[in-house]
């Protein structure tokens, strides 16, 4: 059994109980499968960095305060699901622009591998949302990050797709 980076599996549990929802996701797992090495914790942090970035050709400073919930699951068969789901609010400043952008983003990140690692399967989707204030363009990017293993260990999809657009 693989050590939980996570909190105690009673919480997990606890929140499935409450949940009528059926996981659509195929590489969900469903209630009835979890085993009792399953964790949830929810934490808040709020943050400030600075981005050089290509977007709109300018430095920007990001303020933000982060939701974040991790998951990790390890159900009987061995397999292993861990996910990292984050949504985002905050202020944005171009420099030396001075231009104020509202911000509204999210990403998650999910790996699934059986016990001996593979098949093993990475995503990372997200999308961020810079809303400009004052007559300044809007700023949306899209990010998808895939990477996926057969049972041999051999990369089979290894996939970034990043799209930004400044309306």
């Amino acid at each position: 059994m693989k050590a939980l980076r996570t909190a105690p599996a009673c919480l997990l549990v606890a929140i499935l109980a409450c949940s009528d929802q059926t996981p659509t996701d195929p590489n969900s797992v469903a209630p009835d499968e979890l085993g009792v090495d399953a964790a949830v914790i929810f934490h808040e942090r709020d943050v400030q960095s600075t981005f050089e970035t290509a977007w709109c050709g300018e430095t920007q400073l990001w303020e933000y305060t982060q939701h974040i919930i991790e998951q990790e699951t390890e159900t009987p068969s061995g397999r292993m699901l861990w996910a990292f789901r984050t949504n985002f609010y905050g202020t944005v400043v171009g420099v030396p622009s001075g231009n104020v952008y509202k911000l509204r983003g999210h990403f998650e990140v999910r790996e699934i591998l059986d016990d001996d690692g593979y098949p093993y399967i990475f995503m990372r989707p997200g999308n961020n949302a810079l809303i400009g204030q004052g007559g300044v363009p809007n700023i949306h990017q899209h990010v998808k990050f895939v990477i996926t293993k057969n049972a041999n260990g051999d990369v089979t999809v290894d996939r970034l797709v990043i799209d930004v657009k400044c309306q």
